[in-house]
């Protein structure tokens, strides 16, 4: 065989791997993004009407989340936290209404979850921006 008849089958053997490692790459992606949103990698892959478009969308999320400072909670204000969602989970099933509202009043009113809450907030708002 010729020289030139070699380099074709050697540059279509390329083509040919380089096909199955990128297959292979957007693969484990799209496993790592359903692993890491479970269902609601599925509801996302439904509204946005395909999953190229979702799961841009997604990634985009994950990167929003990584740059967030997440900080753990003190142990005190962890149990503070939790004693408030027993209070309004046991109230809840009274005053549905009045349970919400006394957990957003007291939540805003904690000078912890103000700084979270005003990360949400601008998180929020950054993905209304980009039609989210």
């Amino acid at each position: 065989m010729s020289t030139w008849v070699w380099i074709v089958i050697a540059v279509v053997a390329v083509v040919v791997v380089l096909g199955i490692v990128w297959s292979g790459l957007r693969a484990k992606r799209t496993r790592g993004l359903q692993d890491t949103f479970g269902q609601e990698y599925d509801r996302t892959v439904d509204e946005a009407g395909g999953r190229r478009s979702a799961e841009r969308e997604l990634r985009d999320r994950q990167k929003q989340h990584d740059e967030l400072d997440i900080k753990p909670l003190s142990p005190e204000s962890r149990d503070r936290y939790a004693r408030r969602w027993q209070s309004t989970q046991a109230r809840f099933v009274d005053d549905p209404r009045g349970a919400v509202d006394a957990f957003r009043i007291a939540y805003y009113f904690d000078p912890d979850a103000l700084r979270s809450a005003s990360d949400l907030l601008e998180a929020t708002r950054a993905l209304k921006a980009k039609g989210g």
